[in-house]
């Protein structure tokens, strides 16, 4: 996912921008007849490009919800990446994403509902 990602500013400028800036990704996914591919772009909301990326999106079955999905799966292992290399961001501000499936949107919506609303689960293993 993130073989096609590419840094546009210093590693320390990054930092930076994280501790003090709100952030933008715009992810767009697309199809064609050779399968799914999708894009991303993180940068303040003064314009500011911190990275953009590139890729595949896998399956027998290419179409926009599963390219556009990867896109956003890219995009939050990116950031997962970058917050867990470096200390805690002390002073965070908005991390906002924006994309057009409203597919995607919607199962986004779902997952992050039943994560404020399930209980906690305990796995019990044994014979």
């Amino acid at each position: 996912l993130l073989k096609h990602c590419q840094l546009l500013v210093p590693a320390e400028t990054l930092r930076h921008h994280l501790d003090t800036s709100d952030i933008v990704s715009c992810i767009d996914g697309s199809v064609n007849s050779y399968g799914g591919h999708f894009g991303v772009v993180v940068s303040t909301t003064a314009g500011l490009r911190l990275m953009k990326g590139y890729g595949i999106a896998p399956g027998s079955y290419a179409n926009s919800f599963r390219s556009e999905a990867y896109g956003v799966l890219a995009t939050i292992r990116w950031f997962f990446h970058v917050f867990s290399a470096s200390s805690p961001v002390t002073n965070a501000k908005s991390i906002v994403n924006y994309l057009d499936n409203q597919s995607v949107i919607r199962r986004l919506d779902k997952t992050i509902q039943m994560k404020r609303t399930s209980p906690k689960y305990q796995i019990i293993t044994g014979s």
